[in-house]
């Protein structure tokens, strides 16, 4: 089981010659990218073509990057298809394709074997231009059986990703789904790929509010996920992968863009179904989605967005339940191979062989009836939402809201509050005053209301933290205890305006540093 933040990822386009956007990648805080290898003018996937696709997937390894590569017709000198792909009969230049982006695909993973996480086979089939299907359903289930089958043969620890399947205003992949099944004859004998992928591209003015947004999307995954699973069985599926979600910062206002991609990161890495999120992508390719403006990477060319991918990465890896539970991508499961991954690297070292222990003599045991247990036993785990823990606690529906209220009074926030220790106090009933029997919130402010005034004061990022020098990691492990660190009139990093607002939005609560 991944943690959050291995789960979030960015689209940085095509190898070769994408170091500089891993790096920027990487300063982002992705843990994951998805990368494209186009022919673009060669015949075939030749030498140096692999040649330069290593190196890419090795600079992405450096960076301590996972890789989604995709398999498209870009691997075919007529990448779209000469036409073939949009009719469900027989044509033997439509076979000649699928045979050539095979061949090309197979020499490409045999080349990066056991050094990319998964492969995503041909990407938005169902996509709507002009009214008709991008490809045939019929055509696409012949796609992935021949892609997919060169793929398992090349590396077969990878991850195959069908789709993903566009989901917008006009599809929502579920019935495409369903005829690709029908064709390809999914419903019974093995499968051509391992999970099922999804393109979101919903509310493209933006959708008004947080909570409209969320809904929206969670629900198209949901609904494409109760569809696989009634037409192949959930469990013959291994989840969804978000392959890309994003929105156009002129079309929804740069404002939105990066409110929708917190709420998307959010909201999707909580449904243990979903297993990554993809923004799409680092810069502006064809629409202004991207968390860079310009193809200089530039500090000055990043958008909010970026501010809010950031600071949703560095939420996510302060958010696991225990740090022994905050997976590295390539952590052993119980089948004893990494995840996704077949290469050994650790997360440290990850160019070091490490040699296997000598064998040692070790007097056998006595023979006992109990089975031993597993050396690695795979671990999976909710982190609950605010609203679920209080429920636990048997509030009513009527009180809830009222608790929930007094959980942003105190720490700052309701809604993505991280997993942690906690106290609150509300009155039995709705008074304008609590009973006497409820003791005084205490004048010293916790580790969790200084964080939660440099949040706010930071406008929605923790940039006035790292100003002032404060460690984020010390004030999150010990979320309730009194702080104890400089005041923050006395720390010299800030100027008296960024320290007057630090003290405003904690006279707020329940006191001032």
């Amino acid at each position: 089981m991944m943690s959050v933040a291995q789960r979030i990822g960015l689209d940085i386009g095509a190898a070769p010659n994408a170091e500089a956007r891993i790096r920027a990648a990487a300063d982002a805080g992705a843990r994951l990218v998805r990368l494209s290898f186009p022919l673009g003018d060669r015949s075939y996937a030749d030498e140096a073509f692999l040649a330069e696709a290593r190196r890419t997937v090795d600079s992405a390894r450096g960076a301590r990057l996972r890789v989604l590569g995709v398999l498209d017709g870009r691997l075919t000198v007529a990448p779209d298809g000469a036409g073939t792909l949009t009719d469900e009969g027989p044509s033997a230049l439509a076979a000649a394709w699928t045979d050539e982006m095979a061949g090309n695909a197979g020499r490409l993973v045999d080349a990066l074997a056991g050094i990319v996480s998964a492969w995503e086979i041909e990407p938005a089939p169902n996509r709507v231009v002009e009214s008709e299907r991008r490809i045939a359903p019929a055509r696409w289930a012949a796609i992935l059986e021949t892609v997919g089958a060169r793929v398992r043969a090349a590396d077969p620890e990878a991850s195959i990703v069908a789709g993903g399947l566009v989901s917008d205003d006009r599809v929502d992949g579920v019935s495409y789904l369903g005829q690709a099944a029908e064709a390809g004859g999914w419903s019974s004998g093995d499968l051509p790929f391992d999970a099922i992928g999804i393109v979101l591209r919903i509310a493209p003015e933006g959708g008004g509010s947080e909570s409209v947004v969320k809904s929206l999307i969670s629900e198209r995954a949901q609904r494409l996920w109760s569809a696989a699973g009634a037409l192949l069985g959930e469990d013959r599926i291994d989840g969804l992968w978000v392959t890309s979600v994003a929105w156009d910062a002129v079309k929804a206002g740069e404002s939105a863009q990066a409110r929708n991609l917190w709420t998307a990161c959010d909201s999707l890495t909580a449904d243990p179904l979903i297993r990554s999120v993809i923004w799409s992508g680092l810069v502006d390719e064809g629409s202004a989605s991207g968390l860079f403006a310009s193809a200089d990477l530039s500090p000055d060319a990043r958008r909010p967005a970026w501010t809010a991918f950031n600071d949703f990465a560095l939420y996510a890896a302060q958010i696991a339940v225990a740090p022994h539970l905050d997976f590295d991508p390539l952590e052993l499961e119980s089948d004893g191979e990494p995840d996704g991954e077949s290469d050994g690297a650790s997360d440290s070292e990850p160019d070091v062989a490490i040699e296997p222990e000598p064998d040692v003599a070790i007097e056998p045991e006595p023979v006992v009836a109990t089975p031993a247990e597993p050396a690695v036993r795979r671990i999976a785990f909710h982190v609950p939402r605010i609203a679920e823990l209080l429920e636990a606690e048997g509030l009513e529906a009527e009180d809830l809201d009222r608790a929930l209220d007094a959980v942003a009074a105190r720490y700052g926030s309701r809604d993505w509050l991280p997993a942690g220790e906690y106290t609150i106090e509300i009155a039995d009933r709705p008074s304008d005053h609590p009973p006497d029997d409820i003791a005084a919130p205490s004048d010293q402010p916790t580790n969790q209301d200084v964080l939660s005034a440099f949040y706010r004061a930071g406008g929605g990022t923790w940039s006035l933290l790292a100003k002032a020098g404060l460690d984020l990691a010390d004030l999150v492990t010990a979320r309730s205890a009194a702080y104890e660190g400089p005041a923050i009139a006395a720390l010299d990093n800030l100027d008296p305006a960024e320290a007057d607002a630090i003290a405003r939005e904690l006279d707020g609560g329940p006191g001032a540093a």
